[in-house]
């Protein structure tokens, strides 16, 4: 995204709990519970669905998302 493209890609019918944390950007197309944490971007995809807490430099949501989305920079819905 931002910094040279996504470095980490969690794809459709991923399923995970917890609290994930990357250094750079991640796009995300599978179900996420938790937290999630990315020093650049957070990528939504569309057939996403995320129930977590989101804080990122930006978030691009395209997915379903429920929960508190902080973004440093931008939040494109």
């Amino acid at each position: 995204a931002e910094s040279g493209g996504v470095q980490a890609h969690l794809g459709n019918g991923s399923k995970i709990e917890g609290k994930l944390t990357f250094d750079g950007s991640v796009q995300i197309d599978g179900h996420v519970e938790g937290e999630i944490q990315a020093q650049d971007a957070v990528l939504i995809g569309e057939k996403a669905v995320i129930n977590a807490t989101i804080t990122a430099g930006t978030v691009i949501v395209k997915g379903k998302v429920t929960g508190d989305v902080t973004a440093r920079t931008r939040i494109e819905m």
